[in-house]
């Protein structure tokens, strides 16, 4: 992060619709025969790590494209290759930025991440690509767990989602979990949460997890079960596949197979407090963000576009972003700077790849938080 990027006391609201510029991609990678799975800005702003098809994790430096952005400059229109590209020969799974990792910082630019048939491990994300620590877990017959979801919930702890259980980590002591806990009470019974856990989200001290069985939960610092729930019978797709809180209360949740994007207030959790549609009638994760205000959720869709929903007015901006599915998104920390990723898997060897992650620009206005 620059020195005098906005204050994290500050945040940034995208601003859309008549009077304003549409979204303007700045800068973009070539197009590539490996597609992107996943993206998420680093902390500090000025990187990307990603999931490639192939099972790499990437890390992209993007310092140049932020800074000549908050300078006022042009910035450089080509996305160069990744500055690590680590490979995973059984497959990435999940994995999340330490939360305090700035650049200028070397012993703070890390990662954990999972793939299958391993323990988590915490991997430096400068040119070495070393494995600093290993957090394994076990199920009860003594068998060796894959994570398949991480979230930091602060700078010492995160948690990881396995099946139908969920463990939490000290960053600082490798090793065996500090807490780990089932889901429900057993197999059988038809309390808590069924199914693999596909993505943790945390927020003033609660995490929101959910499976590919569509079951949703909040649990608390300790693992604690605080309820748990399914997503209504007229809204429900085959798994839910991300969550992102827009504000402290409210957490939004994307499906596949699915024709709508999903909002719950945790502190009623009878109902939705709103749904907007959102057809993904396939089974490729399409991932959702929001700005930093939480005021506007950001989507992808399978025909290439870009779906910019306001949760006040429920207005939707749609944007024409990629020729293919635009399955990543990830919203700058501090500016209002968009990444995205598009591609699919392709099971035609003549099938033309349009695979290709860009950067975009929006206009906005900054407030206090």
């Amino acid at each position: 992060m620059h020195d005098d990027a906005p204050a994290t006391s500050y945040a940034y609201e995208y601003c859309l619709g008549d009077g304003h510029r549409a979204p303007t991609c700045i800068a973009q990678s070539p197009v590539a025969g490996d597609f992107l799975r996943s993206v998420r800005w680093s902390p500090d702003g000025t990187a990307l790590a990603a999931a490639s098809d192939s099972g790499a994790l990437e890390i992209h430096d993007l310092s140049r494209v932020v800074g000549a952005y908050y300078g006022g400059q042009e910035p450089e229109r080509e996305i160069g290759p990744p500055a690590l590209s680590v490979p995973h020969a059984s497959g990435l799974l999940a994995y999340a930025w330490y939360p305090h990792m700035q650049g200028r910082a070397p012993e703070t630019c890390c990662i954990v991440e999972s793939s299958r048939d391993h323990p988590v491990q915490l991997r430096d994300t400068t040119s070495s690509g070393r494995v600093r620590a290993s957090y394994p877990a076990y199920d009860d017959k003594d068998g060796l767990m894959s994570a398949s979801a991480l979230d930091f919930s602060d700078g010492l702890h995160f948690l990881a989602g396995y099946d139908a259980c969920l463990a939490r980590f000290d960053v600082m002591r490798p090793g065996l979990p500090l807490v780990q806990r089932a889901l429900s009470p057993s197999r059988r019974s038809r309390d808590g949460m069924k199914g693999l856990v596909s993505c943790v989200a945390q927020r003033g001290g609660v995490a929101a997890c959910a499976t590919f069985a569509g079951h949703l939960g909040l649990r608390s610092v300790d693992l604690e079960d605080i309820a748990s729930w399914q997503v209504p019978v007229e809204y429900r797709g085959a798994g839910v596949t991300d969550l992102r809180w827009s504000s402290d209360v409210v957490v939004w949740a994307a499906q596949r197979r699915a024709k709508h994007l999903v909002a719950w207030d945790v502190r009623d959790l009878r109902s939705p407090v709103m749904a907007v549609e959102r057809r993904a009638p396939g089974r490729q994760r399409l991932a959702i963000d929001c700005d930093r205000s939480g005021r506007h959720l950001v989507a992808g869709r399978e025909d290439g576009c870009l779906m910019f929903y306001d949760t006040e007015t429920e207005d939707c901006h749609v944007v024409e972003a990629a020729d293919d599915v635009v399955a990543a998104v990830a919203a700058h920390p501090y500016y209002p700077l968009l990444a995205t990723a598009s591609g699919q898997r392709q099971f035609n060897g003549d099938a033309p790849k349009r695979n290709c992650m860009k950067i975009w620009t929006l206009d906005s206005q900054y407030f206090s938080m």
